[in-house]
C-alpha cells in the first residue's frame, strides 16, 4: 500500500487504494491530490480549499487557479503522487 506523509501533523499513513483522489489523515487533515500546471507534480491540497482559489504548488511555487474539488482536470491519485515523487528522485 502507498504511504503518504500528513501535512499538518507530519505522521506517515497508508492510503488504501493507488486510485484514491483524496485520503484522510487520522489527525483530521483531508487532503485532495492534484497536478501543478506548471511543473507537472502532484501535490496535496487541503481539502479546506474554497471552489476557484489558487493553490500554490509546493514544487515549483506558481499559483494553480480553477480548483473545483470535483471534475477538475488537476485532479491526480496517490498512484500518481508516488509516481511523481520517485520520477524526481525522492525515494518510494
Amino acid at each position: 500500500m502507498p504511504q503518504v506523509q500528513c501535512l499538518s501533523c507530519l505522521s506517515v499513513s497508508e492510503v488504501p487504494s493507488v486510485s484514491a483522489t483524496t485520503w484522510d489523515c487520522a489527525c483530521g487533515g483531508s487532503y485532495y491530490f492534484r497536478r501543478c500546471a506548471g511543473c507537472g507534480m502532484v501535490s496535496q491540497v487541503r481539502t479546506m480549499q474554497r471552489r476557484g482559489q489558487p493553490w500554490d504548488c509546493p514544487w515549483c511555487r506558481e499559483a494553480n487557479t480553477g480548483f473545483v474539488p470535483r471534475n477538475d482536470p488537476a485532479t491526480a491519485t496517490v498512484a500518481d503522487f508516488s509516481a511523481a515523487l520517485i520520477d524526481h528522485g525522492f525515494s518510494g
